[in-house]
């Protein structure tokens, strides 16, 4: 189990850097378009037209987070399934055990 753990962790780091390196994208394209936005009449046209070429690339890193996010999401509540059926299947165990141990005891 402490396997599955430690990959489920070193997936959420990686899963971290990925989602911030999203982030630094959207931040500079966002910066890049404020900066054009200060110049006037023709800054405003290319901010016009960059944000038209940047809003893809936005949403696309959106969208990749989106989905690194829910993979996380999913990666952990599969852990937490396992580990409940593994918790069942030790008390089914136990059960077993606890009624072989009586029947003897009746038998003999």
């Amino acid at each position: 189990m402490s396997g599955i753990v430690g990959k489920v962790a070193t997936v959420a780091k990686l899963a971290a850097w990925a989602v911030g390196e999203a982030l630094k994208t959207i931040s500079n394209l966002l910066c890049k378009l404020a900066l054009n936005a200060t110049v006037p009449v023709a800054g405003w046209i290319k901010a016009g037209a960059d944000i038209a070429l940047s809003l893809n690339e936005i949403l696309s890193c959106v969208r990749a987070i989106n989905l690194v996010l829910n993979l996380i999401y999913e990666a952990i509540a599969g852990v937490v399934q396992a580990k409940a059926k593994i918790v069942e299947v030790s008390y089914t165990v136990i059960n077993i055990g606890e009624a072989a141990v009586r029947g003897t005891g009746v038998r003999a």
